[in-house]
């Protein structure tokens, strides 16, 4: 399925056989119900497998995030990144601190991570519109592509007491990747 995939988005002019949309339709829904499955079928499989998968991820994401709460880093030589001057104007704290941290990984930790946000109950109101909206969406997806990305973003209202539940607050965003013209996603 990928092979036929990246040949119709890249090698489109040069494939020599006239059935590769048909081939690539038949995979497609071959993928479809074969990839889904390799994660596991129940929730709890789902789970065990994710993760045995992502356990090691989410562990850095982890300390990443407590590094960022506490300002304890575990490295001396570190670089302080602020926002360019010339590109600040209006915002209200120019000055302040940026980290950035970017994870590259494979499609099956991508899966696992979303089957623990899925079916790990991290968030505890499940009857939040904004999670259930969220969860709805991330079922409608049939497949993950190029460039997928998952976004995990940390704010701090300084303004907040340092105790107070409302001082951090945690954006995740998600883009199930690229598509070709010739498979446009429902989702869209």
């Amino acid at each position: 399925y990928d092979s036929i995939k990246y040949d119709l988005m890249h090698n489109r002019n040069t494939l020599n056989f006239a059935n590769a949309y048909n081939l690539y339709n038949c995979s497609k829904a071959l993928a479809d119900v074969v990839i889904p499955q390799e994660y596991g079928l129940s929730v709890a499989e789902k789970l065990r497998i994710a993760q045995g998968i992502v356990t090691p991820l989410l562990k850095k994401i982890r300390a990443d995030l407590k590094c960022n709460l506490t300002g304890i880093w575990d490295f001396e030589d570190q670089h302080i990144n602020q926002l360019d001057p010339s590109y600040s104007k209006g915002i209200q704290t120019p000055s302040r601190h940026v980290r950035t941290r970017l994870y590259f990984t494979s499609e099956s930790h991508i899966y696992s991570l979303l089957t623990v946000l899925k079916f790990g109950k991290l968030f505890e109101n499940e009857q939040d519109e904004q999670w259930r909206t969220a969860l709805n969406y991330i079922n409608t997806i049939p497949e993950l592509n190029y460039l997928t990305q998952i976004v995990i973003m940390l704010y701090e209202d300084p303004n907040v007491e340092p105790d107070s539940d409302k001082r951090f607050h945690v954006e995740l965003h998600f883009s199930p990747g690229s598509y070709a013209d010739f498979d446009v996603p429902q989702y869209l």
